[in-house]
């Protein structure tokens, strides 16, 4: 009968994708009335979350011609299903956030100001194991790790930085309409290695090594190198916005 492709060939039988998350989310606000026109606020967060994966090697390269692959060439498509063509991910996420707040009535039921204060920072790390973690790439190589094509290494962290200010003054003209001026001050700071310039484990969107197979000229089939997104991502910024508002509560 007709054959199928594969038909021969079994995967170590270990669970593949996500294997846990453990989630831990801690806050805490506490408010003060100093007096009867000054209101103290402040706040603070934490939040932890670790994931693990496990996944498996299946890239195309030599898919057409297996035996040319070089020694430095970690798994091709001749070796998909090998034991040791798995691999382990676990991802350390963590925010901690802290915040101040203010309000203070400068004329009793007519003029009031309230404003906060908040910062923010986090860092995901990935613990990366497995398939070419090993200091020499592989048996057969005699390049270092940093330059086998499909060697690999856990990422640099990344690191997450927000300030935030909002401030706002309220002016009860009348019973039921109120005039508002608004002001909010953003900053947001990231340090990613997916926004940074190439490397011997990272490589850009289009790059020749990421995109093709070594053994086929034509091939336009994904690599195995982390993905370098570079501008495609949202870089760190600075923003500063102003509202006049006018409230009418009927």
């Amino acid at each position: 009968g007709t054959g199928v492709a594969d038909e021969n060939l079994f995967t170590a039988g270990d669970q593949l994708g996500l294997l846990e998350t453990e989630i831990n989310r801690y806050a805490l606000d506490v408010s003060y009335a100093a007096t009867e026109r000054l209101n103290l606020n402040a706040f603070g967060s934490n939040e932890n979350i670790e994931s693990t994966q496990r996944g498996m090697e299946f890239n195309e390269n030599n898919k057409l011609n297996p035996s040319t692959r070089l020694g430095n060439d970690l798994g091709g498509w001749d070796d998909r299903f090998a034991a040791d063509s798995q691999w382990m991910a676990v991802t350390d996420d963590k925010t901690n956030t802290i915040g101040l707040g203010v309000g203070y009535e400068i004329i009793p039921n007519t003029l009031r100001l309230a404003t906060d204060y908040t910062y923010s920072h986090g860092k995901v790390d990935i613990a990366y194991s497995g398939l070419g973690s090993v200091a020499t790439g592989n048996a057969g190589s005699t390049l270092p790790a940093s330059t086998d094509q499909y060697a690999f290494s856990s990422p640099p962290t990344v690191t997450h930085k927000q300030y935030n200010l909002n401030a706002t003054l309220e002016y009860q003209f009348v019973k039921n309409l109120i005039f508002g001026v608004h002001y909010i001050y953003d900053r947001y700071k990231i340090s990613d290695w997916m926004q940074e310039a190439n490397t011997p484990w990272a490589e850009s969107v289009g790059s020749e090594y990421l995109l093709r197979d070594t053994s086929d000229a034509t091939s336009n089939q994904w690599g195995n190198r982390l993905i370098n997104l570079g501008s495609y991502l949202g870089p760190s910024y600075e923003a500063h916005f102003v509202a006049v508002t006018m409230t009418y509560r009927f």
